[in-house]
């Protein structure tokens, strides 16, 4: 190695290179160094490949400094993808965002063009843990997958891209992105077939109603049809498209969502709001029927109102339900047999009294909590409210999952009963929980007001 190192020194180049190939068992990494050197020096046309062998060596002996080093001082020399996560990596580790950036999208670039694909899972990974938020990389590994029809693959990602905008983190270039054109991009590389599978066509779905949402636009009768043949399982999926105030047949989705066999497992998992929404979800044979005055009020409690047969009283007046309520107080039988479903009947029709005196008659539980609440901030009962919740919460022999939306009672109780201190404790639980829970962000500044 000695001689080797001599004849480069004296720029006997073409002999040191003979050497240092004849020595490279004695020390690889320095002969590497001097080859490529020679190289470089002579312009041979093995510069690349000797230039990247010698950038393999310092990422094994982990030398950042002298790898970024060799990389700077040749721009012009291309890096092998054997090198590219080396060099990604000790960017980000040297703190040269704007070189890590630059270089990502050129490897990007490479990758689509030359369909590296087999490197595109490796170079998604490594930016996604470094930059979890960057729009960009989910575009590139999607177009990718895409390519391949990777379906399965291109599902997750969506649904990755799904989550980030909903929490509003998905950003570009490090800035906040308009989240409907993201989402639109998202959706141009993709297309569905009728061999599409479940997994990417459920997505797709998913996608689609968020950009409706996004641009305001009304979901129309084909897609809500599509939508809800593809979802009719899954209760969570449905609720969502009645968060959109333009949807063209709202009643159909209700009525679908309540024959769903997922909304009594699940529904204390859904917001609040669609709780009170679907509250009336009792089948037809469970309707309650009142006599008065020889006419025959029935709750047909699958449409959420009351029909008359002679449809001339409004099931809002008085006497109907002052009637339920001495049933109930009666404990009347077939009522207390089924009191949930009744009591949660009984609020969809607005017998919000009745309501209450049946759940008043049954222990707190976990699968009645939250109704008894609803009841009580409808009814405008703060108080009552308060306490309720207040002991709800501490109460360690009833598990309840999610604690938000009590928080967002008792948080809503306070602030109406004028202890605007305690309601921000409890508003400050819900945001922390969920920072774009329902208005809580309003109430905050109310409360701090």
């Amino acid at each position: 190695m000695k001689q080797a190192l001599e004849l480069f020194n004296e720029k006997s180049y073409l002999r040191a290179e003979k050497e240092f190939l004849a020595r490279k068992s004695e020390d690889l990494v320095q002969a590497n160094k001097y080859l490529f050197l020679i190289s470089s020096k002579l312009k041979k046309q093995d510069l690349p490949v000797r230039f990247n062998e010698y950038l393999s060596n310092l990422f094994e002996l982990k030398d950042r400094k002298e790898f970024l080093k060799i990389i700077r001082e040749h721009p012009r020399i291309e890096v092998s993808s054997t090198n590219w996560e080396a060099l990604l990596v000790f960017l980000w580790d040297e703190g040269d965002l704007n070189g890590f950036d630059l270089w990502s999208n050129k490897i990007w670039t490479k990758v689509i063009d030359k369909k590296l694909y087999n490197h595109s899972k490796t170079i998604f990974n490594l930016l996604k843990e470094r930059r979890p938020f960057e729009l960009s990389n989910y575009l590139c590994y999607l177009a990718c997958l895409v390519d391949i029809g990777d379906e399965p693959s291109q599902a997750q990602i969506v649904s990755s891209v799904l989550e980030l905008t909903k929490s509003s983190k998905l950003k570009s270039k490090g800035k906040k992105i308009d989240q409907l054109k993201g989402l639109t991009r998202v959706q141009n590389l993709l297309s569905t077939t009728s061999e599409t599978s479940i997994e990417l066509e459920l997505e797709y779905l998913r996608l689609s109603r968020a950009i409706h949402l996004l641009e305001g636009s009304s979901l129309k009768k084909s897609f809500l049809l599509e939508y809800i043949v593809m979802f009719k399982d899954s209760l969570k999926d449905l609720a969502l498209l009645l968060e959109n105030e333009l949807l063209e047949d709202r009643l159909a989705l209700v009525n679908s969502i309540k024959e769903s066999p997922d909304l009594y497992r699940n529904f204390t998992s859904l917001p609040s709001s669609l709780k009170a929404l679907l509250s009336s979800s009792i089948p037809k044979e469970k309707s309650i029927k009142v006599e008065e005055k020889n006419e025959r009020f029935v709750y047909d409690l699958a449409d959420s109102k009351p029909k008359s047969e002679s449809n001339k009283k409004s099931y809002l007046c008085g006497p109907e339900e002052k009637e339920l309520i001495v049933k109930i107080k009666a404990k009347d039988e077939e009522m207390l047999s089924n009191y949930l479903e009744v009591a949660q009947s009984l609020v969809g029709i607005g017998f919000l009294e009745a309501a209450n005196e049946l759940l008043k008659l049954q222990q707190t539980k976990a699968e009645n909590a939250y109704l008894k609440s609803h009841v009580l901030e409808e009814l405008g009962r703060y108080y009552e409210l308060r306490d309720f919740v207040e002991e709800l919460v501490g109460d360690e022999k009833i598990y309840i999952e999610d604690k938000t939306p009590y928080y967002y009672l008792l948080g809503i109780a306070n602030l109406e009963l004028g202890d605007k201190e305690k309601s921000l404790v409890a508003f400050k639980e819900v945001f922390g929980a969920d920072p774009n829970y329902r208005d809580i962000q309003e109430l905050i500044a109310r409360a701090q007001s």
